[in-house]
């Protein structure tokens, strides 16, 4: 399998040295994030339709939080920025953000999945 699956997206090696090969933990940190991302991310959609740049700020944050696990990911930096786009209260561009944001979330998605068949325990 390749280091990075894709450029800005996710890098398996770090992402498994980070958790010490722990397979138990490796399962439950990449199931969380399995189990919740679609509900964070549909609560930043929702701020961004709303044009409330409050409850993008936190929402932003949350999903921030748990994309953090997998480090400098490309879905990491597109939620900072719609995060700064919250605390700034300015919402311009957050729309194209967001859909961008969507697609590389289902990437990543796809790639957790595979990490996750090689270490279900």
């Amino acid at each position: 399998m390749r280091s990075v699956e894709i450029e800005g997206m996710f890098n398996r090696e770090d992402f498994i040295k980070k958790l010490n090969g722990h397979p138990r933990l490796i399962q439950v940190t990449v199931e969380s994030f399995l189990g919740s991302w679609q509900q964070d991310f549909h609560m930043v959609e929702m701020a961004v339709k709303r044009n409330s740049a409050q409850e993008l700020k936190e929402s932003a944050h949350r999903l921030k939080g748990s994309l953090s696990y997998f480090g400098d990911t490309a879905p990491l930096a597109l939620t900072k920025s719609l995060e700064q786009l919250g605390k700034a209260d300015k919402l311009d561009g957050a729309q194209a953000l967001c859909a961008d944001l969507r697609e590389k979330l289902f990437g990543l998605n796809t790639t957790l999945n595979s990490l996750l068949l090689d270490y279900a325990c």
